[in-house]
């Protein structure tokens, strides 16, 4: 069997990290040969951090447009007894001709969802198009499913995971070490810098606690939030040390605001906590209610 999946990103981008490339090495066990297209690198992330609007729209104009170019290219290498598995979607906010063309072509067209795209600008009429004209659609929650199976019946929930063999508690002498002595009370968060704004849901508590007890909180991100008021310790994010990140800390924390958008969130930063043996706290929106109970 071979599956050609179109992934948003490298493996730079956790989204497709953990919805993707932690599986290749059990896909090929399994006998699935499995070639991934990315459509965005560590450039396009890179772009990102751009300070200026208008140079990150001047930069990240023609990155995108090469990179379409460039899946354009490997649409082409299609083989006809290819699965394709698109995440969200092959060419963000261009309509779907593309993919009808792969469905008239009787392609087997899988798409993957893991947040709620379907409420952002250009995407209401898109999805239930692609929904509607696939052979299969797999979600990250039971939110997500209940959108899709408006439009299909052929849904399947496969929850975000991640790799317990690297997600490791922090050994016992280690683990007892933080939980004595005078060192302060670490909160910690981790994420991508859109998400950051979700932080000042937790900033008045915060506030609060730091008047009464030695209490930091810890961001693990690509940029430091700015929150006024609030011990922040912040860590430039390492795929190497991310794991080490979270076990030296002492409580992990996943605040929401209440919106539709992150009804749609499959609750990552919450497995990534209670993997490595972290107590946690959450808000109870989207797939934090269905992990934490």
């Amino acid at each position: 069997m071979t599956v050609t999946y179109f992934s948003k990103s490298s493996p730079i981008g956790p989204s497709s990290r953990y919805r993707l490339y932690q599986f290749l090495p059990h896909f090929q066990d399994a006998g699935i040969e499995c070639r991934v297209d990315p459509l965005f690198g560590a450039t396009y992330f890179s772009i990102l951090q751009v300070r200026s609007s208008v140079l990150q729209t001047c930069l990240k104009i023609p990155y995108v447009m090469a990179r379409f170019f460039k899946r354009l290219g490997t649409l082409l290498t299609l083989g006809r007894r290819d699965v394709i598995v698109i995440e969200g979607q092959l060419f963000p906010y261009a309509p779907p001709l593309i993919e009808r063309v792969l469905a008239w072509l009787r392609y087997r067209l899988v798409f993957e969802m893991d947040d709620a795209i379907y409420l952002t600008r250009g995407h209401q009429r898109k999805m239930p198009v692609l929904f509607r004209m696939a052979s299969g659609v797999i979600v990250g929650n039971n939110r997500l499913a209940a959108y899709a199976a408006q439009f299909t019946s052929r849904v399947k929930v496969v929850p975000t995971v991640v790799d317990t063999a690297r997600f490791l508690p922090q050994p016992v002498e280690g683990a007892a070490r933080r939980t004595q002595g005078d060192d302060p009370i670490t909160l910690v968060w981790i994420g991508l810098a859109c998400n950051l704004k979700h932080l000042n849901v937790l900033a008045p508590a915060l506030r609060r606690l730091q008047e009464r007890y030695r209490v930091k909180l810890r961001v693990v991100c690509s940029e430091p939030p700015v929150l006024p008021g609030v011990d922040i310790e912040f860590r430039s994010w390492k795929w190497q040390r991310e794991v080490e990140d979270l076990q030296h800390a002492t409580i992990g924390v996943m605040p929401l605001e209440d919106t539709e958008w992150a009804r749609g969130k499959c609750g990552l930063k919450l497995l990534q906590y209670l993997a490595v043996g972290l107590p946690a706290v959450a808000s109870p929106v989207g797939g934090n209610s269905e992990i934490l109970v």
